[in-house]
């Protein structure tokens, strides 16, 4: 009688601790899930805020692109084009002025001694 008794402890004991290692596990895996799921969370924030920025900047963009100013720059700088107001000018050279020369120098001819023509025959360089 006492030695069934005991084998029903140990039985009931190794039920419990079967048990609790597959409740471990799935504690486990659930960690890892969690963990995953908190990375992938972060990322996303992190995407939407550089997202935003990039909105933020194109909305500034748009705004300066669509403003008089930047018609006003666009057309003088871009089409040298001018307003009424304007007086342009265009510069003309003067025909009596001979244009400047540009002599490209010519480079002295480098004197290379007997031997150093055999020694680079040789061994390179």
């Amino acid at each position: 009688m006492k030695t069934l008794l005991r084998r029903k402890k140990q039985l009931i004991v190794m039920g419990l601790l079967v048990i609790s290692f597959f409740l471990l596990m799935d504690f486990n895996t659930r960690l890892a899930m969690l963990f995953r799921t908190n990375n992938t969370n972060n990322e996303m924030k992190t995407s939407i805020y550089q997202l935003e920025s990039t909105k933020q900047f194109l909305l500034t963009q748009i705004a300066y692109a669509t403003s008089d100013d930047a018609v006003k720059r666009f057309a003088n700088d871009e089409k040298h084009w001018f307003q009424n107001k304007d007086v342009p000018v265009f510069p003309v050279q003067d025909p009596k002025a001979t244009p400047p020369s540009y002599v490209k120098p010519i480079p002295a001819p480098m004197v290379v001694d007997h031997w150093q023509k055999w020694w680079a025959l040789f061994f390179g360089e």
